[in-house]
């Protein structure tokens, strides 16, 4: 698990470095997929916000003062939108307007344990449920035989 979490978290920044530009450009599948993550998980960055120092298109296109894309700080409205409540944010984020020491990696792990344990009840109560389903139409089979061998030697 602990391999898989680094080779997930290398990758990871290795998308926010090569394809992040503060306008958005969607072009980038990395930003198609990862940019409305952002609001939506509460994040920003891989491990915070200091994966976008590395990220070159971020670098060469930021306006001058930006520290954080628009995406991780708090947005009002639709998320879609990228409108931060506190317009100082991109530039100036703090834990009261954005989410810049969060990282996304750790969120992703947090939401994949919470559902995980209702998705694994689930799963294991199907898969009892089938073996005793299965069981019985064992023991209806076997009934059934012997009823129809009563049935022909009578």
């Amino acid at each position: 698990m602990v391999h898989q979490s680094t080779n997930a978290q290398s990758w990871l920044i290795k998308q926010i470095e090569g394809r992040t530009t503060p306008q958005y450009d969607f072009s980038a599948a990395a930003s198609v997929s990862s940019q409305p993550l952002l609001p939506q998980l509460q994040c920003c960055g891989v491990n915070n916000y200091t994966d976008f120092q590395q990220a070159t298109l971020w670098q060469n296109n930021k306006s001058s003062n930006a520290v954080v894309p628009e995406a991780c700080c708090k947005l009002e409205g639709d998320p879609r939108n990228f409108l931060p409540e506190d317009p100082s944010c991109p530039s100036r984020p703090s834990q009261e307007n954005s989410y810049y020491l969060t990282g996304c990696l750790s969120r992703l792990h947090e939401n994949t344990f919470y559902y995980l344990t209702p998705m694994l009840s689930v799963a294991i109560c199907l898969g009892t449920l089938q073996l005793i389903l299965i069981t019985l139409s064992f023991y209806m089979c076997r009934a059934i035989s012997k009823a129809l061998k009563v049935a022909t030697v009578d």
